[in-house]
């Protein structure tokens, strides 16, 4: 888990990955005011094998259509970002048009009410849903997606009522339960009720003091779980300049839960920063070179791993949507060299919200703050645009390369 307070040092925190110089952004209209942005400034398609403005892959029949449902969902107050709108169309051609709502909605002066911008919203993502192959996240945590929201029910309802709706695409995601204090929860055991979410256990290098007999009993019970597919996430973090949790501690609370992972032959959830000399000897030391490991949320550059991913032939690097923006050049450059056999989609939501969904789309009062699991389309988009290749093409890899590394 890359947490709010240890994102990759290249781009600071999640927060702050997104949001442009403010003399950059235009002045966002009041509801109600808007006014159209002309056809030629809209955005350039951006997935493999689309390449042309907006009036390139439209009819002038549906161009006009277009312009009229803008035009009367500013005209009802439900002033969307136009980029984001026009981007959404793109990628999801009429289809993207006909799921947009219609004028005529009743909205009042002080903003729309949540149900309707859930209804506003919930056509982002299912707009760049424009295929039939399934993809998982592998990497979330939905425990901290629900206490930022302060939600207290079940995943299968949380999803479908979101404001931005998990796209069509959706398989299921893999939650990382990695603290320590909340493994033996109720609360974990419900969120694995749901059809469509596995998990992991592991203890996260934060909490190494945590890590004793007790914990890694629990973590033996817990590993055996039928929904658990991998140990982790784990790995050393030393970033914290005060010295957050002691490295020499770090490495052996890691290599002990290494050695468990293949005792018990469960694929490895790793993450590593500034330590990358000894968790590569940690593992070459502990783990077998044949047995599973993910590398989890990379956003440094492609060298840093290239040993391991061949000492490792069975590694596979996870990438978030980090790569959407444009100040990570280190994680972009990774992901455009990154072979695509060796890759995995993952969002570690509610962390690292896609740049393309980032914009304020609630009359510019409500901006997207958090991540969820479906957002991992948004990563695969961006692969499909940085290697030349069809969306088909990344998602019916990454989805062979999960079943590969976890089972499902």
């Amino acid at each position: 888990m890359d947490t709010e307070e240890s994102n990759n040092d290249n781009i600071e925190k999640e927060e702050e990955l997104n949001p442009e110089p403010s003399e950059s952004r235009e002045e966002k209209p009041e509801p109600g005011t808007a006014t159209p942005v002309p056809l030629e400034t809209a955005p350039r398609a951006s997935v493999a094998g689309v390449d042309g403005s907006l009036d390139d892959y439209m009819t002038a029949q549906q161009q006009q259509k277009m312009m009229e449902q803008m035009m009367a969902m500013q005209a009802s107050g439900v002033a969307m970002d136009p980029q984001s709108m026009m981007m959404a169309m793109m990628n999801g051609g009429m289809a993207g048009m006909n799921g947009m709502p219609m004028g005529n909605q009743e909205m009042s002066m002080a903003g729309p009410s949540m149900e309707e911008q859930i209804a506003v919203a919930k056509p982002m993502l299912q707009n760049l849903d424009t295929t039939d192959k399934k993809f998982i996240d592998t990497h979330c945590h939905i425990d901290v997606m629900f206490k930022k929201e302060s939600y207290d029910g079940d995943w299968d309802t949380y999803r479908d009522n979101v404001a931005i709706q998990f796209p069509n695409s959706y398989e299921g995601c893999i939650t990382s339960f990695c603290d320590p204090k909340l493994f033996m929860r109720k609360f974990a055991f419900d969120v694995l009720k749901s059809e469509t979410v596995h998990c992991c256990f592991g203890v996260h290098p934060h909490y190494a003091t945590l890590y004793g007999a007790e914990v890694e009993a629990q973590l033996e019970l817990l590993i055996g779980h039928p929904k658990c597919v991998a140990w982790g996430a784990v790995g050393l973090d030393y970033t914290d300049k005060y010295g957050r949790t002691d490295h020499s501690l770090q490495q052996a609370v890691f290599k002990r839960q290494c050695e468990l992972a293949v005792k018990y032959k469960k694929p490895l959830v790793v993450q590593c920063r500034r330590a990358e000399s000894d968790l590569s000897r940690i593992l070459k030391e502990v783990v077998p070179r044949e047995h599973k490991i993910h590398r989890h949320c990379l956003n440094d550059r492609l060298e840093t791993v290239k040993d391991l991913m061949e000492y490792f032939p069975n590694m596979y690097i996870g990438f978030t949507n980090v790569i959407t923006n444009n100040r990570a050049q280190d994680a972009r450059d990774a992901a455009a060299a990154c072979p695509l056999e060796r890759m995995l989609l993952e969002t570690d939501a509610p962390h690292f919200v896609p740049r393309t969904l980032r914009s304020e789309v609630f009359g510019g009062t409500t901006p997207v703050s958090m991540s969820h699991p479906g957002m991992a389309l948004c990563v695969a988009l961006e692969i499909a645009q940085m290697q030349g290749r069809t969306l088909d093409e990344v998602l019916e890899k990454t989805r062979e390369n999960c079943r590969n590394m976890y089972g499902v």
